[in-house]
């Protein structure tokens, strides 16, 4: 048993039939609003959500030295956050390679790169929690704590010094007077970054709160 024949009626003398777009021209024009709020949205969350909390501005220094400054909000519990600048100015010294620095080597596969930079900064200035890392060619960061053996009794981890770290904030988010001496105006951090091998560092990178960075170019 065969299936009846059916056909498309013929279209009246002189119409034609209507295109894809003419027939989806309402439900496409809808769509127009949605898109907008979509992007309005995936903006919302990037400017609140990931600039705020990733390493997004960078300040980079067209030498060895870089006037850092940055405006952030104390975190902590109990208490109003407050606004306060960190104004610091960093150079890099110097930046070698080497197997072993004061009981820290690197991890197989990997070379141990020893970083001297000096801070300048007024004693009133809260630079403790700072984060060091390198930037190698390709644009890969690699940080300081990862990479290494051995751990050295010595190496400031804060970039202050360790007897005169200067103010600090509490768990409340207040920002605490020292009870010792006054940190001097200016000092030497040496700190350790390892690299795979035949990874060569391009930048030296300091930061403490995101979204704000500094970058110290090598020679």
């Amino acid at each position: 048993m065969t299936e009846p024949f059916t056909s498309t009626p013929d279209l009246p003398q002189g119409e034609r039939e209507p295109t894809w777009l003419e027939r989806n021209r309402l439900a496409l024009l809808a769509l127009v609003p949605l898109l907008l709020l979509a992007g309005l949205a995936t903006s919302f969350r990037y400017v609140t959500l990931y600039r705020p909390n990733e390493f997004t501005q960078p300040q980079k220094a067209s030498g060895p030295g870089l006037n850092f400054h940055e405006n952030f909000m104390s975190v902590g519990f109990g208490t109003q956050p407050r606004q306060y600048a960190r104004n610091v100015t960093i150079t890099l010294r110097s930046l070698k390679a080497g197997p072993e620095y004061q009981g820290e080597k690197a991890a197989r596969g990997a070379t141990l790169w020893v970083t001297e930079l000096q801070f300048q900064a007024k004693p009133d200035v809260p630079l403790e929690g700072c984060h060091l890392a390198l930037v190698d060619e390709q644009g890969e960061v690699y940080g300081d704590q990862s990479g290494k053996t051995g751990e050295s009794s010595d190496v400031q981890r804060h970039c202050v010094p360790l007897d005169t770290p200067g103010p600090t904030f509490d768990f409340t988010g207040e920002l605490r007077e020292p009870s010792g001496a006054a940190r001097p105006e200016s000092w030497t951090v040496r700190r350790t970054v390892a690299l795979p091998e035949g990874k060569r560092p391009r930048f030296v990178r300091v930061s403490w709160r995101p979204p704000h960075y500094g970058l110290i170019p090598l020679k």
